[in-house]
C-alpha cells in the first residue's frame, strides 16, 4: 500500500508556528522572537500579515465619571476574540476594576477556538474604576487581548500596560 504524499511546510510558516508557540509560553524570550512574526508571508498565496501592532491598535484614555475607555482598531481581515480581552488595575493600590462593558461582537466558528464572539471591526470598551480616597487620578492598566487574521494567522496574548492621568 502506498504511503500518503505529504506536502512539506514552507519554511517560514515552520519558524512562525514555532515562534508564535515560544512566545506564548516563555515570556522572557518576546524581545528576541517577536521579530520572526512581523510582516512574514503566509503559507496561503504569499500575502503578508500584519505586525500585531498594525492589526490591533489599541488606547485608553479617561471618560467621564470614573470611567476608563478603551479603543479597540481592529484592521480589515483581522479579528479579536472578546473573551480575550482583559483589563488590571496595576496601581494604585486599594483601587477596583468593575466589570469591562464589551459590546456584543459577532458569533464566529473559529477553525482554531470552536464558537467564539468576536469583533471584525473597531470598538470601543468602558471600565469603570474606583480609586482610593487621596488618590492623583493617575491609573496604571493591564490590558491583554488576542486576536487572529481571517488567512490564517493567530497571534499570541498581547499584554500591555497603559497610564492614564486625570
Amino acid at each position: 500500500m502506498p504511503l500518503p504524499e505529504f506536502r512539506k511546510p514552507e519554511p517560514i510558516t515552520r519558524r512562525r508556528c514555532l515562534a508564535a508557540a515560544l512566545l506564548a509560553v516563555l515570556p522572557a524570550a518576546r524581545p528576541a522572537l517577536a521579530g520572526l512574526l512581523d510582516d512574514a508571508p503566509s503559507a496561503a498565496g504569499g500575502e503578508h500579515f500584519l505586525p500585531v501592532g498594525d492589526a490591533f491598535k489599541v488606547q485608553w484614555a479617561w471618560g467621564p465619571n470614573g470611567i476608563a475607555i478603551g479603543e479597540f482598531v481592529v484592521a480589515p481581515g483581522y479579528y479579536l476574540y472578546r473573551d480575550r480581552i482583559r483589563v488590571r488595575l496595576k496601581s494604585p493600590a486599594g483601587g477596583q476594576l468593575a466589570a469591562l462593558e464589551l459590546p456584543a461582537g459577532e458569533v464566529k466558528d473559529d477553525p482554531y477556538a470552536g464558537h467564539q464572539v468576536v469583533y471584525h471591526r473597531s470598538f470601543s470598551v468602558r471600565q469603570a474604576i474606583t480609586l482610593p480616597s487621596g488618590s492623583t487620578g493617575a491609573v496604571e492598566l493591564e490590558v491583554a487581548w488576542q486576536g487572529c487574521a481571517e488567512a490564517g494567522l493567530c497571534y499570541p496574548p498581547v499584554r500591555r500596560t497603559f497610564m492614564l492621568n486625570s
